[in-house]
């Protein structure tokens, strides 16, 4: 019986197999701790709550998509409807991963723009007869320079 396991969990590779499994066993804590429910087979509603505790919880897409492939993952093997299929998780798991995403382009905004005294400075203290210090400065000016006037 533990070789049919070892082969079951072959399936996938043996790092998704781990996350699969350390997402499965949160979920296990979620679902007795806060939902009250029964761990398997998941209902889609029980799904939407924990795809959307996981972004209310900062959590990453990583995390997300994690969950979600697990729940499809291990509904497959058990050969049972997977909540993954219900089109109301979907629509959860894509928005869920949308607005991560949006809140890593706002994060960015956030940073200080680049000026031209980003250039001034290591050309200050950059020694021009030097060939490799000279080298070295025309990449870092011509990296800032197209920065600036791309994102200006």
């Amino acid at each position: 019986m533990e070789n049919l396991k070892s082969t079951v969990l072959a399936s996938r590779a043996s790092g998704t197999s781990e996350n699969y499994l350390r997402a499965l066993n949160k979920w296990r804590t979620f679902a007795s701790d806060v939902l009250g429910t029964s761990e398997f087979p998941v209902r889609p509603i029980d799904c939407v709550l924990y795809l959307q505790h996981l972004l209310e919880s900062k959590k990453s897409v990583a995390a997300i998509n994690c969950a979600f492939y697990a729940f499809k993952w291990i509904h497959l093997l058990a050969s049972v409807d997977s909540p993954t299929l219900h089109p109301t998780v979907v629509a959860v798991k894509e928005g869920a991963v949308r607005l991560d995403s949006q809140q890593i382009v706002n994060r960015q905004e956030e940073k200080e723009p680049l000026h031209d005294h980003h250039l001034k400075l290591p050309a200050a203290e950059t020694i021009l007869e030097d060939l490799l210090q000279l080298r070295n400065f025309s990449y870092v000016h011509s990296c800032i320079s197209s920065c600036i006037f791309r994102f200006s």
